[in-house]
């Protein structure tokens, strides 16, 4: 049995880049390991990878477009959770409560950008530990100090 996964390799001149890339082929079929053609990826200089873009002309790491709405989108749940109540919602109850499973499903999302913007590990970090000793069941506030936090991952998906 074979494994070989995210195999990488690179070159200054395309025309080189593609010749290494079609030896390792080559090698790989000499020693009788199986490829998928579909996964593999001739010389480039962008690459998503682990639903990143890392760009080599630039020297960059991104997030795509499409990921970045859904990162978006996760914030916005909690920042929904953490705002003032309205007239109408005062008095219920749950105002600012947000049940720990969808908290917790917001802040997973937003830790896979963590690796482009590590300063958003801290506020986090925050949410994640009111979360901990709770029930998936259970609510908890957002409070005001979590919503300060979140306003360094707000200007990190804006700065995406």
């Amino acid at each position: 049995m074979h494994y070989i996964d995210d195999f990488f390799g690179g070159h200054q001149k395309r025309a080189t880049a593609q010749k290494q890339f079609n030896a390792v082929k080559e090698w790989w079929i000499r020693l009788g390991i199986p490829t998928q053609d579909r996964k593999c990826t001739p010389p480039t200089q962008v690459l998503r990878y682990l639903g990143f873009l890392f760009n080599a002309r630039n020297r960059t790491l991104s997030v795509p477009k499409k990921k970045l709405d859904k990162y978006k989108a996760a914030l916005r749940a909690i920042q929904w959770h953490g705002r003032p109540p309205t007239r109408a919602e005062q008095g219920i109850g749950n105002e600012r409560k947000m049940k720990v499973v969808e908290l917790q499903r917001a802040v997973g999302q937003i830790r896979s950008i963590s690796c482009v913007y590590p300063y958003v590990i801290p506020a986090l970090r925050d949410l994640e530990e009111i979360t901990s000793q709770k029930k998936k069941t259970d609510r908890v506030r957002i409070t005001r100090q979590i919503m300060d936090g979140l306003k360094i991952v707000q200007a990190a998906l804006n700065d995406a």
